[in-house]
């Protein structure tokens, strides 16, 4: 369990989070949406210990993120960061087995290397594995770095996955793959927390979901109850109807009304 209490973050005289008081459970699926600015990937980053608080606290399984050695952060989670920019030409191998960094020496064993593939088959860049990543199209860059994080967490026992916008220029088959790969791990027990964009796709897979706007919470809860007219409405300034759902749509869908 990841707990945030009265957890704040500020930079430079500027509140990017204020006072947050949530907990995140291992085995559940998280969407953290609102409009630009509102604090969503800094709330990822206290989660992920990239950011340490500037006031109040944030605990991962029962300790103070500060008390953590970044070696030892490596093995209990792994992070999906919004932009991954890589401009020396690695293999799809090579990034990938950054991912198994935290778990061998001076050199990757056959075990690093199978679990390379898997993931990789996983997200469906298998036939990929030797081509030069720079080369890619950014879709298929973000599905490698998927795979990567992945790798890192293959071992981890009640874990945490982060993903920040992780479908960002992914067609419509990836997108939707990508979540039910990140739900599937979930089921497995593994605690997953992704910035969404599409609330859709976190109707149809998350559990929870908490909304923010200028850095502060609107609304937080199971996700068919949080992403309701009232709660988005409020959140993004913007006239939303919910179409119920039918026996095509086993979901409620979200559909902005134009101004």
């Amino acid at each position: 369990m990841i707990s945030l209490e009265k957890a704040c973050y500020s930079v430079q005289g500027h509140t990017l989070l204020s006072e947050t008081s949530l907990q995140f459970s291992t085995g559940e699926f998280w969407a953290v949406a609102g409009p630009n600015g509102a604090g969503k990937s800094t709330l990822l980053k206290l989660l992920s210990a990239e950011y340490l608080p500037t006031k109040g606290r944030v605990r991962f399984q029962g300790r103070d993120t500060h008390d953590y050695r970044p070696a030892e952060l490596a093995r209990l989670r792994a992070v999906l960061a919004q932009h991954n920019p890589v401009s020396l030409d690695f293999s799809v191998t090579e990034i990938v087995l950054m991912g198994r960094y935290p778990y061998y020496g001076h050199r990757p064993s056959d075990k690093d290397l199978f679990i390379v593939n898997q993931c990789l088959e996983w997200v469906e860049m298998g036939a990929y594995a030797q081509r030069s990543y720079p080369t890619l199209s950014g879709g298929e860059q973000q599905r490698i770095q998927f795979a990567r994080a992945l790798a890192q967490i293959w071992e981890t026992k009640n874990g945490f996955l982060f993903l920040d916008e992780p479908t960002t220029g992914m067609d419509l088959k990836h997108q939707y793959q990508t979540f039910q790969l990140a739900a599937s791990l979930a089921r497995q027990g593994f605690g997953v927390v992704a910035v969404v964009h599409d609330l859709n796709l976190a109707l149809q897979y998350t559990d929870q979901t908490v909304l923010l706007k200028k850095g502060r919470i609107m609304a937080s809860g199971k996700t068919n109850h949080t992403l309701h007219e009232e709660s988005l409405q409020a959140t993004f300034e913007l006239p939303i109807h919910l179409i119920p759902a039918d026996h095509i749509r086993k979901n409620a869908t979200i559909v902005p009304v134009p101004i």
